[in-house]
């Protein structure tokens, strides 16, 4: 197969060929400190290296630019604004990595709680001194994490519709179920769980009328497999 200058309409010659694709061969060997060159490159459109540089010093560019490029993404973190700030802390979120983001609860300089997640989080709210975060990941699907107020961490929980901070309870809402978990102290799974009759190929969660909490009573109002709303009271 020959290959076209488009501007001459010639074949390039075996020379520009073999030359172009010699200077794929630093990226080969180490693509993280050079640069990508396409393998049939027109000589005649590759811009040359500056006097007295050569491919090798490709890394001592890169070095600096890293540094560069670190310190404008700390620059564009401190500049965040805080999700929460309280009277002696604050709430914020930066992005660490591509499938990392850290919520952190700070007292100045000091971190007292930290959340990694692979999304920033959607709100944080803080109600009796627990801190209750949420991230989304997709269509009827969210995590809530909670920081207490002795800074631990509790979570995740799916699908969080309700919390009683008195109580330190929260009702979780799943495929076809309906759960209560405890916090604190964080008790592994759900204390209570309920099932709900619902048609086989719904989900729970899209069937949910209302929910209510009445005096530490979770009050659900669902439609079931008939399309009749019905009422489930869950006690703690």
């Amino acid at each position: 197969m020959l290959l076209f200058d488009k501007k001459q309409i010639r074949p390039l010659r075996r020379s520009q060929l073999l030359q172009a694709t010699a200077q794929t061969k630093p990226h080969a060997a180490d693509p993280d400190n050079y640069p990508d060159l396409p393998l049939l490159a027109i000589t005649s459109k590759i811009i040359p290296n500056p006097t007295s540089v050569n491919n090798e010093n490709y890394q001592s560019y890169k070095k600096p630019l890293s540094a560069l490029t670190a310190f404008i993404s700390m620059v564009h973190a401190d500049a965040e604004p805080p999700l929460l700030s309280g009277t002696y802390w604050t709430l914020t979120s930066v992005r660490e990595t591509k499938h990392k983001c850290s919520t952190v609860k700070a007292n100045s300089s000091i971190e007292l709680a930290r959340i990694n997640f692979p999304y920033a989080p959607v709100s944080a709210k803080d109600t009796d001194g627990i801190i209750e975060i949420l991230y989304s990941c997709g269509t009827e699907c969210s995590i809530t994490y909670l920081i207490l107020p002795d800074n631990k961490t509790s979570g995740p929980y799916s699908l969080v519709d309700t919390v009683d901070y008195k109580k330190g309870t929260l009702l979780s809402i799943s495929r076809r179920e309906l759960k209560i978990f405890k916090f604190p102290p964080a008790v592994k799974g759900a204390i209570k769980s309920v099932k709900a009759d619902i048609p086989k190929d719904a989900t729970l969660p899209s069937r949910v009328v209302e929910t209510k909490l009445n005096y530490h009573i979770y009050s659900i109002i669902f439609r079931d497999k008939d399309n009749h709303e019905r009422h489930i009271d869950i006690e703690q």
